[in-house]
């Protein structure tokens, strides 16, 4: 696989208004990036929405800066091949990595409550 888990890379994201160029983080692992030779992305954008689906970013977390401003929206995630990925822009650190990755379990995966 020509990417990696941690990897900030530009996309063609799909959204409700047509496929958008974005950056996305690919948060599954190496294994699963070779099994099933996609990667699972989450977007990345400049519109700065606070809320519990937003990851802020700044300078210090990635190895490369980034054009602007940025939040990941981890409720905005889809997969994508190799030839889907334009290139690699940056990465974020492992320990941004790990917090990225506990937020989308929290906020994603985990069962609400009944009512909701």
């Amino acid at each position: 696989m020509l990417f990696s888990q941690g990897d900030i890379v530009d996309v063609f994201f799909p959204l409700k208004q047509g496929d958008q160029p974005h950056p996305a983080l690919i948060i599954s692992n190496d294994n699963v990036n070779s099994l099933e030779e996609k990667y699972f992305c989450v977007m990345i954008t400049g519109n700065l929405t606070k809320d519990e689906f937003s990851f802020f970013l700044d300078d210090k977390m990635t190895t490369k800066q980034l054009d602007k401003n940025s939040v990941i929206r981890l409720s905005l995630f889809s997969t994508f091949r190799d030839k889907e990925i334009q290139k690699k822009k940056s990465h974020l650190k492992r320990e941004f990595l790990l917090q990225v990755l506990g937020q989308f379990n929290e906020v994603i995966l985990q069962p609400q409550e009944p009512g909701f």
